[in-house]
């Protein structure tokens, strides 16, 4: 298994210690990479702020993607800068998001996924809220949802 992190930092890092006896891989961006990075983590940098090849060149090989950063004032910068890549992964079977109680709102202690109510409390979080159900619907296996064209920016995340 590879995992690559959107967003290598504490709860991604803290999955990523949790898988470590069945992954062979890890990578990820931060948008500072130096310091040090648990389970081995090849890391990059990257802020939201377009398409980068050092970010392209790690993605490579991917079987487990995780999105842990925010969504911007334009919606998911993921989705935006790297749809086409993420789409076209050959390896990829499982694509998930970190998300936060201000997307599900208080669960008084129940669990909660995909399949739960969104509560947004905030701004940003509507923002998430939008990122993670883009083209859901409509999904045809996991990277099917991150083929940006299907997710014009009209209906897509961040929309107005």
């Amino acid at each position: 298994m590879r995992l690559f992190a959107f967003g290598y930092g504490y709860s991604a890092e803290a999955l990523a210690r949790k898988l470590s006896a069945r992954l062979d891989e890890v990578a990820g961006t931060r948008t500072s990479p130096e310091g040090p990075a648990e389970a081995g983590a090849a890391l990059t940098a990257y802020k939201g702020d377009g398409p980068s090849n050092a970010v392209r060149d790690l993605l490579a090989g991917t079987t487990h993607l995780l999105v842990s950063i925010p969504p911007d004032l334009e919606g998911d910068a993921v989705l935006r800068d790297f749809a086409d890549d993420i789409a076209a992964a050959p390896d990829l079977a499982w694509i998930g998001y970190l998300s936060t109680v201000g997307v599900y709102g208080d669960a008084k202690g129940a669990w909660v996924d995909e399949t739960s109510p969104v509560r947004p409390l905030t701004e940003r979080s509507l923002r998430r809220a939008e990122a993670e159900q883009a083209c859901s619907a409509s999904a045809q296996g996991p990277a099917a949802a991150w083929r940006y064209s299907a997710c014009p920016a009209s209906t897509g995340p961040g929309a107005a």
